[in-house]
């Protein structure tokens, strides 16, 4: 009787492993659940490593586990519990579509209609990196369509034409802001008429609140704590704010924007105590903030790293930033000391690279689909591995969990693909 109970258990127990392997639950371990990861900083999660081959001449072309057909647009992916979410334009539908992690095999797919018209750029699809938070996703198309999808069967659980209802313009590029989930809400930067940034609920859509006449930027939102209290960071047009997250009240706000042909597309990180780092192209810098008493108040602005979309990652006082614009021809990879604010170290003649922070080194991933790690205390462009990955723009912010890298490209015959690092 004992026995048979005994592998009643195990069978039991070995049902509940496949049911959370197959579902996409707390199986794996690794996340990067939205923009930037999950804490929207370009750090990986805890349990991720890069092994370092000391290759770094080599080019190596990495093993491609999975590769599907992406659409028009730039989001990147997302990833949670062993499943990657893909958003991007397929005619005239935008399409999310939930796949496994390992082998790229389709767990749904579901199709929205496809509003945006274009701008100065003729790429029609979304910008923004749809969020999973729990059993919903959130996406955000470039014509500011703000839409909740059940994760689990791909249901549409609610959505909003944000920029029509409130009179917001298209910009240069349609929407880009990626939305920050702030516990049930969620919080756009919509640029609208007397609703520059507004705050609906998660589980149905509803407005929670709305700010003042901010412009939409292409930068996004972070969730911030100053003086121990739960704030909202939002860089828009032409200056960031610091809202109150309970009713959208206006806190503190400085300048960091220029009128003209310039767009905010870099996210702000944090770079130790109540520092916060921003960087733009078009003439702006970077500017560093502190928030210890409450309010923004400008430390410093200088030239050090003038970023036209990628956001730079933070370790330990240093700063590892792409500085350039991709249509400047004259981009650099930069390493910069945070208290001190001097370059450590510049490597010239760079694409614009994405950085994400693994441990105690940076994986960089150049839009020519280049890509290298760096340790973080080298004082110098010392790089432990490159890699090359077949012919493309790899613009998309790329994602990592679980030792996987997924990227797209955004070129005729545009791919996602997913490589192994660990």
């Amino acid at each position: 009787m004992q026995y048979k109970c005994f592998i009643a258990a195990i069978v039991l127990l070995t049902i509940q492993i496949t049911i959370q392997m197959e579902s996409g639950s707390d199986a794996f371990g690794g996340e990067w659940s939205g923009h930037l990861g999950t804490n929207r900083d370009g750090t990986a999660s805890e349990n991720e490593t890069i092994a370092a081959r000391n290759d770094p001449v080599s080019d190596r072309t990495p093993k491609i586990t999975w590769e599907l057909a992406a659409g028009a647009g730039y989001a990147g992916a997302s990833i949670a519990g062993g499943q990657v979410c893909l958003f991007d334009r397929d005619g005239g539908d935008d399409r999310v579509r939930l796949v496994s992690l390992e082998s790229g095999k389709q767990v749904w797919e579901t199709r929205l209609p496809a509003n945006y018209r274009g701008g100065i750029d003729s790429d029609l699809g979304p910008r923004c990196v749809p969020t999973i938070i729990d059993d919903k996703i959130v996406i955000y198309s470039a014509a500011g369509e703000l839409s909740v999808i059940d994760r689990k069967n791909g249901s549409i659980v609610w959505t909003r034409p944000l920029r029509k209802e409130l009179q917001a313009d298209d910009g240069y590029f349609g929407a880009g802001s990626t939305p920050l989930i702030l516990d049930d809400l969620v919080v756009v930067n919509v640029g609208g008429k007397d609703s520059g940034v507004v705050a609906v609920s998660l589980a149905d859509g509803k407005t929670a609140w709305k700010t003042g006449q901010f412009e939409a930027s292409y930068a996004s939102p972070i969730a911030v704590s100053v003086t121990e209290q739960p704030r909202i960071l939002v860089p828009t047009r032409l200056k960031t704010i610091l809202l109150n997250p309970s009713d959208g009240s206006l806190l503190s706000e400085i300048r960091f924007g220029a009128r003209g042909p310039t767009v905010n597309a870099a996210t702000p990180i944090a770079i130790g105590g109540d520092r916060l780092f921003m960087t733009a192209s078009y003439g702006i810098g970077s500017l560093i903030i502190d928030k210890s008493s409450g309010k923004l108040v400008e430390v410093e602005r200088n030239e050090l790293v003038s970023s036209q979309y990628a956001t730079p990652v933070y370790s330990n006082g240093f700063l590892f930033a792409s500085d350039g614009r991709e249509d400047g021809g004259d981009s650099s990879y930069v390493c910069i000391d945070t208290k001190q604010l001097k370059t450590i170290w510049s490597q010239p003649n760079m694409p614009i690279a994405h950085s994400i922070l693994v441990g105690s080194k940076v994986l960089v991933v150049g839009i020519d689909g280049r890509i290298w790690a760096l340790p973080t205390d080298a004082k110098e462009w010392a790089p432990l591995l490159s890699l090359q990955l077949p012919a493309g723009n790899y613009r998309a912010l790329p994602a990592l969990a679980d030792g996987v890298l997924v990227t797209r490209t955004i070129d005729a015959g545009a791919k996602w693909r997913a490589i192994r690092l660990d």
